[in-house]
């Protein structure tokens, strides 16, 4: 995913990112070994990822990670969509998760560097 971003600064230090989001996707020509594979399992970033609301071609999400909380709204369809990103605090942060139940992702993100 790329984008193309434009920072914002708004009330009180909220920042915002606005840009229009690239979906990039790669197909392997073949899966990475074990060896690559057998990466150490508590390396990695944990992220709470859950939506808010979704309707049309427009979606609230939120997601948390141990570095930044996150607001993002996304609109449009295909591989290039609008995409604004607001920081939240914590606490603002851990205010909205209770209402994503029922629409979450809970995953780790790795770098692993191939070849």
């Amino acid at each position: 995913m790329e984008s193309s971003p434009a920072t914002v600064p708004l009330l009180d230090g909220i920042l915002v990112v606005m840009g229009i989001e690239i979906e990039r996707r790669f197909v392997l020509s073949e899966p990475p070994s074990a060896t690559v594979l057998a990466v150490d399992p508590t390396s990695g970033v944990h992220i709470r990822q859950g939506y808010l609301a979704g309707e049309d071609k427009v979606e609230v999400r939120l997601r948390i990670t141990p570095f930044e909380h996150t607001l993002t709204v996304k609109a449009g369809a295909g591989l290039a969509r609008t995409e604004v990103n607001l920081a939240l605090s914590p606490a603002d942060a851990e205010e909205l998760w209770p209402h994503t139940l029922g629409r979450r992702i809970d995953k780790v993100r790795r770098h692993i560097a191939l070849g």
